[in-house]
């Protein structure tokens, strides 16, 4: 299904992040495509990003294979094998979609996965060399994610990550209306970093 809110985050981050001065290559509707990602990938440029922001629909795990997690652009869906083998030194990955944060905490035959952190989504942008994914972990409502990350983008100017998402949050409750307070609106997202020693 469409996602009015994707677009208008996007276009919105575009303008924020170009009136800063910073280069941007933003890819829209058409151009959103799995094509034109594995194509900046193989070029190597996908690896001259040093922040990739993802609005677009993800799925939830599906059981116990977790790398089969995915998100959909405009011509198909792209799985975290796939993603896995990008060529990233990416900061920071926003997945500004449902579900890109979850991961599985039971399957192949047992009760409870020890190390749970090393699947899904966030675990393939880690191994393609992301440093700090940014996730939710249950669906996204599409106005409330646009305002969270446009906060969270303009916060992020001066402040890390982690603070950035923090003071979006409290901005995030300070303006909403009453009605759209509910942790299901602004509680999905968290943000997990990989140290380097």
């Amino acid at each position: 299904p469409n996602l009015p809110g994707a677009a208008s985050e996007v276009m919105q981050l575009q303008a924020a992040y170009e009136r800063r001065g910073a280069s941007v290559c933003a890819l829209l509707n058409e151009g959103a495509t799995r094509r034109r990602l594995q194509a900046l990938d193989e070029a190597g440029e996908l690896a001259g990003f040093r922040l990739l922001h993802l609005a677009l629909h993800g799925e939830d795990l599906p059981g116990d294979a977790p790398l089969d997690a995915r998100l959909f652009l405009r011509d198909a869906p792209i799985d975290g094998f796939d993603i896995s083998l990008w060529r990233l030194r990416a900061d920071l990955v926003v997945l500004s979609c449902c579900f890109a944060g979850s991961r599985p905490v039971a399957g192949r035959g047992l009760r409870y996965l020890p190390g749970d952190d090393l699947f899904g989504l966030q675990a393939a942008f880690f191994a393609a060399g992301a440093r700090r994914v940014l996730g939710a972990l249950w669906p996204v409502d599409d106005e409330a994610g646009k305002r969270l990350m446009i906060l969270f983008h303009r916060h992020l100017a001066d402040q890390t990550p982690a603070h950035a998402l923090q003071s979006a949050t409290l901005a995030y409750l300070r303006e909403a209306p009453e009605e759209r307070r509910h942790p299901a609106y602004w509680a999905p997202f968290f943000l997990t970093e990989l140290y380097h020693l």
